[in-house]
């Protein structure tokens, strides 16, 4: 029995109270103290003073939880961990501790009875299996924990090794045993743990020692000590299938994934992603810092997020910019967590790039801001441009009963004057708002481009050189020629204002066929497909990007007498158009101004203008239907009207005036209707007027018309349109060009 305890690779004490009665080779090996001075020893002076409480709560509690993981002091200032089982020995009232070191030898006893009793207890109370074979094979001895694990072919006494633990009828292959009894030395192996079916059902970790004759030391058989792996196997597949897992992850993900050491954070791991996103390869950054890399953008925001990481344990949705091996800077949403490696504590960071994702949120912004300034602006000058057309039509009233000499005339000609420039303030703001009422054509822009080349010679000075290039193939696109010279005109004054002491100015047209995104769509709402440019670029002082982000809002500029419309007007025209600008500049670098116009089939029919315009008297003896609910602006209308012998029927709004055409027994030759009324819009009532009277002409008046154009502001087919202010002349004059095309 002494032999088989000795053989055991474990470290086996005996305590009583406290004091140490017995130790074998393999504990005083692990203490690394002479045996002489452990006998009798007190044991909790040996045991680290950390974990001397949970070594006395693991006695009080039933030796549980088993095992108990305690360090113990060991000469020279150091410590050894252990795992510690322990059971209590009825008999000698005393509490058996095996560590996991071998060796077990008990004290001497005076009696062999007693010191047989002893060694039996002490063999049955390890708690891992202890077999006992002779030279063939055969079971000698086993403890209880043998014989609960093989309970299905008890008795095991007897049997052969390889019939009784794996149902087998030889031995099985990479045996340790056998290795041990040809080899007398100690063996080692994996086994698996079957049920009485054969079935594996767990893992055993099997080590085999020689067991020797004490007196000829003669091998007399072998000693299997047996432990129980199967959780600690299903936790390393466990990890092992994880770390798969995660391997997998790391490699199929898009996004930029890092494991740093918390808190230096030199990076330990990063996926292929990281690779292609940053530009850095992998063992470029191995160890390395992203402070050393240079990649945090802002130093503070890397201290900023690693706080509130190891604060809250985690990180989520962290704005920063990194800057990549290009030397370019990007935009990254970062999350991470801390977990946990090897004892190290690691923070699993993600980074998603959203630079185009932020791009498009500026500039929904910017369209948002415009859209609400421009819907601003448009109500202004709808309700502006009804009070211009009162005041220019009474103007006009008052002058056409005056005298040459009168001594009023020249005040009414200076309230008509100061209408008229308001009237022109007016239509800017209407362009802006892209509620201007377009009147598009299909052209070449490099007519328009010809066209208004050589009045800008004349606008901008002789200090200026202007250079046009035209791309003689140039697509064609539908456009308004007279908005289109306005957005030229205030591209150029914009260039010669930013080059105050001369410079450049190129105007340059070209076609571009925009393809399929392979990812997502193009910024700014590029559709793909044939797109005809039109680029101003200057030679002058350039902007920063603070000015570029505010250059189109109205009345925003950087010239001491500036309007801050001239941009804001190219901005609304260009939209309305169906078209995109995109603005380049830099401080000293000058600006280009990039204007992106969808190209139309050749086989579209060119222009959208109405039939001649007739030449004579301005009156007429027409039925004129006027719905208009502005009672000052009707009022003038109606009155104007009725002077030229014209017979009118008066509405204050949509619904009156479908009744009236509903309930006039004769023929109504021209309806008259505002846009914007309420109750019925001026397109509601043209539909209702249509379907009962299809031969009557339409003529929509309006300072404010986006609910009566389509998309991009082109006018219903076969209506005409009269914008406000007018004056009482070019309404006549409007009438009679469309009664006179009857």
């Amino acid at each position: 029995m002494e032999q088989i305890l000795e053989k055991m690779p474990v470290a086996v004490l005996l305590h009583k109270r406290g004091t140490i009665i017995y130790l074998n080779k393999r504990a005083q090996t692990l203490l690394e103290r002479p045996m002489e001075e452990l006998k009798g020893a007190r044991l909790l002076p040996l045991v680290h003073p950390m974990d001397r409480k949970d070594l006395i709560d693991y006695h009080r509690n039933g030796f549980k939880p088993d095992p108990c993981e305690i360090r113990v002091k060991v000469p020279g200032g150091r410590c050894k961990r252990i795992r510690l089982s322990a059971n209590l020995l009825q008999d000698e009232k005393a509490i058996l501790c095996v560590a996991l070191e071998v060796g077990d030898f008990p004290s001497a006893e005076n009696t062999s009875a007693k010191k047989e009793r002893f060694l039996h207890s002490l063999f049955n109370s390890i708690p891992q299996g202890i077999s006992v074979l002779d030279k063939e094979m055969n079971i000698v001895r086993v403890n209880p924990t043998m014989e609960r694990w093989y309970a299905h072919s008890m008795p095991l006494v007897g049997k052969k090794c390889f019939q009784a633990y794996h149902g087998a009828p030889d031995p099985c292959q990479g045996c340790p045993v056998m290795e041990t009894l040809k080899t007398g030395k100690t063996a080692k192996a994996i086994v698996p743990l079957r049920d009485k079916d054969g079935d594996p059902i767990g893992w055993l970790n099997l080590q085999s020692s020689p067991l020797r004759d004490v007196e000829t030391g003669e091998l007399v058989g072998v000693i299997e000590y047996v432990e129980d792996i199967t959780e600690t196997k299903k936790t390393k597949e466990a990890l092992k299938k994880s770390q798969e897992l995660f391997s997998s992850a790391l490699t199929a993900s898009s996004d930029w994934i890092s494991l740093t050491k918390l808190p230096e954070g030199y990076y330990v791991e990063v996926n292929e992603a990281f690779e292609k996103k940053t530009g850095y390869a992998r063992g470029e950054v191995l160890g390395k810092t992203p402070l050393e890399l240079g990649i945090w953008v802002d130093p503070s925001k890397r201290e900023e997020a690693l706080q509130i990481l190891l604060d809250q344990g985690t990180l989520r949705d962290f704005e920063a910019e990194f800057r990549l091996k290009s030397g370019e800077a990007r935009t990254f949403s970062v999350s991470a967590d801390i977990v946990e490696l090897a004892g190290e504590k690691l923070s699993l960071a993600i980074c998603r790039d959203i630079t185009e994702r932020k791009e498009l949120e500026r500039q929904l912004a910017l369209s948002q801001k415009m859209e609400a300034i421009g819907r601003l602006a448009g109500g202004i000058a709808h309700d502006f441009n009804n009070l211009l057309t009162i005041i220019m039509g009474q103007t006009d009233l008052l002058l056409l009963t005056m005298s040459e000499g009168d001594k009023n005339r020249e005040a009414l000609e200076e309230i008509r004057q100061a209408a008229k420039k308001a009237a022109s303030l007016t239509r800017q703001l209407l362009a802006f708002s892209k509620r201007q009422v377009l009147k598009p054509e299909i052209l070449d822009l490099n007519s328009i481009v010809s066209d208004m080349e050589r009045m800008l010679s004349r606008l901008i000075g002789e200090d200026v050189e202007i250079i046009t290039v035209r791309d003689p193939g140039l697509w064609r696109v539908k456009l308004d020629p007279a908005q289109m010279g306005q957005v030229l005109l205030n591209l150029a004054v914009n260039a010669r204002d930013a080059m105050p002491r001369g410079g450049r100015l190129r105007i340059e047209t070209s076609n571009l066929w925009l393809k399929e995104r392979p990812h997502g769509s193009w910024a700014g709402g590029f559709a793909p497909g044939p797109y005809v440019v039109l680029k101003v670029s200057d030679t002058g002082m350039g902007m920063d990007e603070s000015t570029k982000q505010k250059i189109f809002e109205p009345f925003f500029t950087t010239k001491e007498k500036g309007t801050g419309l001239g941009l804001a007007t190219v901005y609304g025209i260009v939209t309305q158009s169906g078209g995109h600008i995109e603005v380049e500049s830099s401080p000293g670098s000058g600006a280009t101004f990039s204007l992106y116009f969808p190209a139309v089939e050749t086989g579209e029919l060119l222009g959208t203008t109405g039939g001649d315009v007739l030449t004579g008297t301005w009156s007429g003896s027409q039925t004129v239907l006027v719905a208009e609910d502005e009672p000052m602006v009707r009022r003038l209308i109606c009155s104007v009207l009725r002077e030229r012998g014209y017979t009118v029927l008066e509405a204050e709004d949509g619904l009156a005036a479908s009744r009236l055409a509903e309930q006039y027994n004769g023929p109504i030759h021209l309806l008259i209707t505002d846009v914007v009324m309420p109750a019925m819009s001026g397109q509601e009532l043209t539909k209702k007027v249509k379907a009962s009277r299809p031969g009557t002409k339409i003529l929509y008046i309006s300072g404010y018309t986006e609910e009566a154009i389509s998309r991009f502001g082109a006018l219903d087919e076969g209506a005409f349109f009269l914008e406000k202010p007018f004056t009482p002349d070019s309404l006549a004059r409007k009438i009679r060009e469309i009664l006179g095309t009857s």
